[in-house]
C-alpha cells in the first residue's frame, strides 16, 4: 500500500514537471518575441539609415561637383572679361593714334590752306604788278612819247617815284620804291634784289636758282626750284 502511494506520489510529481517545464517553454517564446520584433526593427532602421547617409553623401559629391563646375565657369568667364578689357585698351589706344593722325593731317590741311591763300595773294600781288606794269608802259610821257613812269615827281609826296627805274639812286630808296612793288623785270640784279620790296617779299623772275642773288630770294626758299 505505502509503495503505491510513493509511486503515484511520483508519477504525480512527474506530471507536475512535465507541466511545469510545458508553461516555462511557452512563456519563455512569449516573452522572447518582442526582443525579436525590436532587433528586427532596429537592424531595419540601421539599414534605412546608411542608405540615408549614402544617399546624402552621393547627393552633396554631386552638389560639390556642380558648384565646381561654377566655379569654373566662373573662372573662365573672368578670364574672358579680362581679354575683353585688355582689348578694350588695345582699342583705346588705337583710337587715340587714330585721333593724333586725324589731328596731325588736320594740321597738315590747315597748313596747306595757309599756303594756298599765301598763293593766291602772291597771284593777286602778280596781277596787280602786271597791271601797274602795262599801264606804265602804255602810258604818254612829257615829251610826247612813251614812259614806263606814270609818276609825276612831288617833294609832298613821297609815294611817288619820279623815274621809271627804281633801281636809279637816289629814287631808288625812294619811299614807292622800297614800299611797294617795284617794276623792275630783272630781279637778279643786285640793287633790284636788295632793295626792291617786290622781289624780296614776292617771286623772283629769275630762272636759275642757283645763281648769287637769286638763290637767297623768297621764291627760291618757298619753292626750292
Amino acid at each position: 500500500m505505502a509503495d503505491d502511494e510513493i509511486q503515484a506520489i511520483a508519477v504525480e510529481a512527474e506530471v507536475v514537471d512535465e507541466e511545469s517545464a510545458a508553461e516555462n517553454d511557452r512563456n519563455g517564446v512569449i516573452i522572447g518575441k518582442p526582443y525579436i520584433i525590436i532587433a528586427l526593427i532596429s537592424i531595419i532602421v540601421l539599414i534605412l539609415s546608411n542608405a540615408y547617409f549614402i544617399y546624402l553623401s552621393i547627393d552633396n559629391s554631386r552638389t560639390i561637383s556642380n558648384y565646381q563646375a561654377k566655379i569654373q565657369e566662373l573662372k573662365d568667364t573672368e578670364q574672358k572679361l579680362s581679354a575683353s578689357e585688355q582689348n578694350i585698351e588695345s582699342y583705346k589706344t588705337t583710337i587715340a593714334e587714330h585721333e593724333k593722325t586725324i589731328a596731325e593731317q588736320e594740321s597738315t590741311i590747315s597748313s596747306y590752306k595757309t599756303e594756298i591763300d599765301n598763293y593766291e595773294t602772291l597771284l593777286a600781288d602778280i596781277a596787280k604788278s602786271n597791271s601797274e606794269r602795262n599801264s606804265a608802259a602804255s602810258a604818254p610821257a612829257s615829251n610826247g612819247g612813251t614812259s614806263l613812269n606814270i609818276y609825276s615827281a612831288s617833294a609832298e609826296n613821297e609815294d611817288v617815284c619820279a623815274v621809271p627805274d627804281c633801281n636809279n639812286s637816289p629814287q631808288r630808296n625812294s619811299h614807292y620804291c622800297f614800299r611797294h612793288e617795284c617794276l623792275e623785270v630783272s630781279c637778279h640784279e643786285k640793287r633790284a634784289n636788295d632793295l626792291c620790296l617786290y622781289c624780296i617779299n614776292h617771286k623772283c623772275a629769275m630762272p636759275d636758282c642757283n645763281s648769287g642773288q637769286a638763290y637767297n630770294s623768297y621764291y627760291c626758299y618757298r619753292h626750292k626750284q
